[in-house]
Formats: structure tokens, sequence, C-alpha cells
């Protein structure tokens, strides 16, 4: 990113948009502000008690939040505004390269608008301020989706190996990440603009890179057994029973972390977007 073109960008924005992005200031402000108050909260010890012991990854998650927790505590001490200060600077680049890309499909007024929505979820508030493997893979999957853009759309064919590399980043992170390069190939396979670069190296460069970016995570499991694969999968899944009540819930809960107004128009954007590809991956 040009520290040249962001400037411009962002004074772009305040101009055409200025209460909004005193909002988002403000909204950061607080957040700041909360640093210097807020005691540590459980997931801050337990993963700050990760650092303490340095290992390729762990039982129930990889390393990511460890790494950058220890990174903060290094510079600043292990006190609790270090902790607290490496999630809130970290969901704040994830806030910039958000924007940067949402300035690749919108106006700078609709991707400051779009920044302000997705800045005041419950979601980001809670990784700004509470240390959790989603705090890295989020800034991760926005960098991963940017690279994506620009060697997709653009055809910059070195952002396929930039790509690469942040999509293994964010597989160090959490294991959710998996969806990002089985969302990428379902997109080349069901893209006909798109689908001849199946037909080139570079995106199973882009794959090759990224196994070698978790390829830490993945010997530690070889060694241990597969431990941590077994518990985020098996060990996650084995017993339960479905539920109506249950799956309302988890509605409920995800309508609440990302606003309903959010993550019901993602339900309509998922149902369009089937619609328009339904019955196209053979043709």
């Amino acid at each position: 990113m040009k520290i040249k073109s962001f400037r411009d960008d962002l004074h772009a924005a305040y101009t055409e948009n200025r209460w909004l992005v005193l909002s988002a200031l403000f909204i950061l402000l607080l957040r700041l502000t909360f640093i210097g108050f807020m005691g540590l909260m459980p997931q801050d010890a337990y993963y700050t008690f990760y650092t303490e012991h340095p290992a390729a990854s762990y039982f129930d998650h990889p390393p990511g939040i460890a790494w950058i927790l220890k990174s903060f505590t290094a510079v600043f001490g292990k006190k609790v505004y270090a902790v607290k200060l490496a999630d809130t600077a970290v969901t704040l680049f994830t806030l910039i390269f958000f924007y940067r890309f949402s300035l690749r499909f919108l106006s700078r007024r609709r991707a400051a608008n779009a920044l302000m929505l997705f800045s005041s979820t419950l979601m980001v508030t809670i990784l700004s301020l509470v240390s959790t493997p989603d705090v890295p893979l989020l800034l991760c999957w926005t960098l991963s989706l940017l690279c994506l853009y620009k060697a997709l759309f653009l055809e910059k064919k070195v952002y396929w190996l930039l790509a690469g590399i942040m999509m293994g980043l964010a597989f160090d992170s959490k294991y959710t990440a998996v969806f990002l390069p089985a969302g990428l190939l379902l997109y080349l396979a069901l893209s006909a603009t798109h689908r001849k670069w199946l037909g080139t190296v570079w995106p199973w460069l882009s794959f090759v890179l990224m196994v070698l970016a978790f390829s830490p995570v993945l010997w530690w499991n070889v060694q241990h057994d597969f431990a941590s694969f077994r518990f985020q999968s098996t060990g996650r899944t084995g017993g339960i029973d479905f539920r109506i009540t249950d799956l309302l819930g988890v509605i409920a809960h995800q309508s609440a972390i990302l606003a309903p107004v959010m993550f019901f128009s993602l339900l309509v954007v998922l149902y369009k977007m089937t619609r328009k590809y339904k019955g196209k991956l053979w043709t």
C-alpha cells in the first residue's frame, strides 16, 4: 500500500463525508482509551500464556496470535496495555486494508460508509480489545482478498505469490482459513472469465507458498498425531445432536456479532450468487 495514495484517499473521504470519518476516528479514540482501563480478559491471559511456551502450533489453535502478543510484549513489556495495544493495532490495520479493498468496488463515499458500518460491529469491537486467533485471521484474510483481487482482476501475477503467503499466514492464525483456498478454487471453477487461470502455473504456485507458510503448523500436527486438527474437527463435532433451537441460536449469535443489517444482507447476497452460478460449474 502506498502511503501517499492512502493519505489522498483518506483526505478525499474526509472532504466528501466529514462527519462519517470523524465518527470512525472517535470510535478508534474510544478503543485506544479503553486500553488504559481494561484488565486482562480470560482470552487475553490464555493466549498470552502461549507466548511463555513458544511452539510451532498448539493443541487448540495455530500460533498466529501468540506471535503478535510476543512481539508487542517484547517491545512494551509484559503489561496489560501491551496485550490490548496488540489487538487494537492489528485490528486498525485490518480496517485500513478493508477500506483499501472496498475502494476496488465502491466510490470513496460508499467505501467510507462500509468502513463505518464494519468498524462499528460488535465483532470488530471485540477483536480490537480482546485477544483471539480471529485478530490476525481477519487481517490476513483481508490482505489475501486484496492480493487475489489484484492477481485476478488486474492480472498482476506477483500478487498470486503474495496471496499464497497471506493465505498461509491466515491458516497460521486459525484453521477456518481453509475456506480461503477452497473459495478461490470454487470461484475459478465457476467463473468463465477467470477459469483460464487454472491452466497456468500461478494459482498452483500460490497454493505451494500457502503450504510453505503454514508448514510449521502442519509439521507440529504430524509430530503430535494431528492432535490440533482432530480437536478442531472430530473432537468438536462428535456427539452433537441437531436441534432447531441450536440453529436459531447460532443465527442470532452471528447476527449480533455482525450487526443484523449486515448479516441478513450477506445472506441475500449469498442467495443471489448461488442462483447466478447454479448449474454453471460444468458449462
